[in-house]
């Protein structure tokens, strides 16, 4: 489990796993997003390396009240998925579960 930090404009996770992820491992972030925070993200990374491949992109929009999933697969960015409520909001801890299964991620 992994608990995030806070700030106050932009609020990003990213973890590697560069030996690639087992069908059914589960992940838990808790946290919390202070008043003007407009964006954050989650990064399930692929290597250590920031331009490289992201197998899920989560990414909480309060600018826009909404959830974005993307992947991003040799510098290309996905089409852009949208998540079906909003149940984030300012100052309330917040926990989101990820988990892998045979066809992608389950959120």
């Amino acid at each position: 489990m992994a608990d995030c930090c806070t700030c106050t404009d932009t609020l990003q996770y990213d973890t590697p796993f560069p030996d690639g992820l087992q069908v059914g491992t589960a992940m838990k972030i808790r946290g919390y997003f202070p008043s003007g925070t407009d964006r954050s993200a989650i990064n399930l990374a692929c290597s250590t390396r920031t331009d490289d491949d992201i197998a899920l992109h989560f990414n909480p929009r309060f600018d826009q009240n909404k959830v974005v999933l993307n992947s991003r697969v040799n510098g290309v960015w996905g089409t852009e998925e949208f998540g079906p409520h909003y149940p984030f909001q300012y100052g309330q801890l917040f926990e989101v579960m990820i988990i892998t299964t045979k066809d992608g991620f389950k959120t």
